[in-house]
């Protein structure tokens, strides 16, 4: 059985995957739409979502840091 400070790790490495993926797939959507119409709405929407999922993912790596000290 894993103690709580193990699971919280876990728990880390797990979300700092999932927003490493989102970041991807906004990534390959920014980059699609400036490939197609250029610079649109869209692509600043799409450029947007980038800056939050890179907030996201410096956040996650803050607590996973931080989770990962305690341990």
């Amino acid at each position: 059985m894993l103690h709580k400070r193990h699971r919280r790790v876990v728990g880390h490495v797990v979300l700092l995957a999932l927003f490493l993926l989102v970041g991807l797939a906004v990534l390959r959507f920014l980059l699609g739409i400036l490939d197609t119409i250029g610079w649109s709405p869209d692509a600043v929407f799409a450029l947007l979502l980038f800056a939050g999922v890179v907030a996201l993912v410096w956040r996650s790596v803050i607590d996973l840091r931080r989770a990962v000290r305690r341990l």
